[in-house]
């Protein structure tokens, strides 16, 4: 497998790992509750990415997370993934593949993705919306 073809897959398991944990954001931000241990399998998936390519911002943010996760601070967590999201989405679309691939001396993450992922996208899978019809229909059974 070439290098140019490693970093189009890299970037596939990155965005699934960002589209976990902005569902989780999003539920926090509706008021559900999610698991601590859920969002350490994905902080620990973007950690090692962040080490990967020598991202230090992206390993700062993601410390940032996980601080935000002893004491419990959903405010704190909400914001810093936020941040690492909108960093690494604009990253995605920024690269070039040539410049990656030429610092690229691993396997792609693919060959490291855990098998958590597909768990975590079917229970943070985005509800469908209820139509007005339905909500209408809830609200006078």
């Amino acid at each position: 497998m070439r290098y140019t073809e490693v970093i189009p897959e890299d970037h596939a398991v990155l965005r699934r790992g960002l589209n976990i944990l902005d569902r989780m954001v999003q539920r926090m931000e509706e008021g559900q509750l999610i698991e601590i241990f859920d969002i350490r399998a994905v902080t620990s998936f973007l950690r090692g990415y962040g080490e990967r390519y020598s991202q230090v911002e992206v390993q700062d943010i993601v410390g940032a997370i996980e601080a935000s996760l002893s004491p419990k601070h959903g405010i704190e967590f909400v914001r810093s993934s936020r941040r690492l999201i909108l960093l690494l989405r604009n990253q995605m679309e920024q690269e070039q593949v040539e410049a990656i691939a030429e610092q690229s001396t691993t396997s792609p993450i693919h060959a490291e993705t855990y098998a958590g992922f597909a768990r975590l996208e079917r229970k943070y899978a985005p509800k469908p919306r209820a139509t007005p019809l339905e909500l209408d229909r809830r609200a006078h059974a």
